[in-house]
C-alpha cells in the first residue's frame, strides 16, 4: 500500500472514531437531573362532624434558582388573573386529578397523599391549590361552604434535589379556615394553611392519664396556636405534629376545666420529644 492510500485509511479511521464518540452521547439524554417531590395533606382537628374540601389541582413554580430567598407566608387570598399570567411558564402541575378529602381524618400527624412526580433540580418558590368545592357536615346535616377565591397560594421556597426526594406537608387548620357569615348555615372558606418542609419539623407526644373528658392539646409558639390535637379517650395518647424546631408551650385543657401546661417544650427537626405520662388537675 503507498503512503498516500496508508495516510488516507489512517484519516478515514480517526474520523469515523470521532463520529462514534459523538453518537454514544444520546439525543434524548437531559441535560438536567431530576428529583422528587412529595406533597402530603394533613389538618388540625375542628369542631366539625366532616369537613370535606376538594382539591381540583397542585402545581409549583419553578424559579431555576435565581430566587434564593425563604417566606413562610401564606396568601389565602389566592392569584389574582394578571399573576396566573404573568407567571404561568413558570407553573409545574404535580396533579391535575380532583381528589376529596375530609380533613377531620387527617389530624394527630395523619396524612394523605396531594400529588407526587419527578421534577428539574432547582429552587422552587411557591404552590398553588386550586380549590373546587368544600362542604362542612354539623350534627349529620351537609352546608356547602363558599370559596371566595378557588385558587390558595402558599409561598414557601424550596430546593428539589438530583436523585433525592422533597416532602412538603400542607397543614389546613380547619377550625379557623370555615367561618359562619350573618345568616345560619351560610358558611365561607378562608383557608388558613402553612406549607412546611417534612424533614425541617419535629413533634411532641405525650399521654393523658385521665382522658376521659375529652381534652385537647395545642403547640403554641408566642400568641400563635401551631398545631392542636384532640385526645384519645380510651389510651389518652396525642401528637402535635410538623412542628417547626423552636420552644414551644403545651396547653392541654378539658371539658371539666382540668388543665397542664409546659412552657418550655422544645421541637428539634426530626425528632420526637415524649413528655410521658400528664395528669390533668
Amino acid at each position: 500500500m503507498s503512503w498516500k492510500k496508508r495516510i488516507l485509511v489512517v484519516t478515514s479511521c480517526l474520523f469515523l472514531f470521532a463520529a462514534c464518540s459523538d453518537d454514544s452521547k444520546s439525543p434524548s439524554e437531559p441535560e438536567y437531573t431530576l428529583g422528587v417531590l412529595k406533597v402530603l395533606i394533613t389538618d388540625a382537628p375542628g369542631d366539625f362532624d366532616a369537613v370535606n374540601v376538594t382539591i381540583a389541582e397542585v402545581s409549583v413554580h419553578f424559579t431555576d434558582g435565581d430566587v434564593m430567598a425563604e417566606d413562610d407566608s401564606t396568601d389565602t387570598e389566592g392569584d389574582t388573573v394578571a399573576e396566573k399570567v404573568s407567571a404561568e411558564d413558570g407553573w409545574v402541575v404535580i396533579n391535575d386529578q380532583a381528589q376529596e378529602f375530609d380533613l377531620l381524618t387527617l389530624s394527630d400527624g395523619a396524612t394523605d397523599l396531594l400529588g407526587d412526580a419527578e421534577l428539574e433540580a432547582g429552587y422552587y418558590s411557591q404552590m398553588r391549590l386550586e380549590i373546587s368545592a368544600s362542604e362542612i357536615v354539623i350534627d349529620g346535616e351537609s352546608y356547602p361552604v363558599k370559596i371566595p377565591s378557588g385558587t390558595l397560594k402558599l409561598v414557601h421556597g424550596f430546593d428539589i434535589v438530583a436523585g433525592e426526594t422533597t416532602e412538603l406537608v400542607v397543614d389546613f387548620d380547619a377550625s379557623r379556615s370555615i367561618h359562619e357569615k350573618g345568616n345560619k348555615g351560610d358558611y365561607q372558606l378562608k383557608p388558613t394553611v402553612r406549607l412546611i418542609t417534612k424533614k425541617d419539623t419535629g413533634s411532641i407526644r405525650g399521654v393523658v392519664t385521665n382522658a376521659e373528658h375529652a381534652p385537647v392539646a395545642y403547640a403554641i409558639a408566642g400568641a400563635d396556636t401551631i398545631n392542636a390535637s384532640f385526645i384519645d379517650a380510651i389510651d389518652g395518647g396525642f401528637t402535635l405534629a410538623f412542628l417547626p424546631g423552636g420552644t414551644y408551650t403545651v396547653a392541654i385543657s378539658d371539658t371539666l376545666g382540668q388543665s397542664y401546661e409546659n412552657s418550655a417544650v422544645e421541637s428539634n427537626k426530626g425528632n420526637v420529644t415524649d413528655l410521658g405520662d400528664i395528669t390533668l388537675d
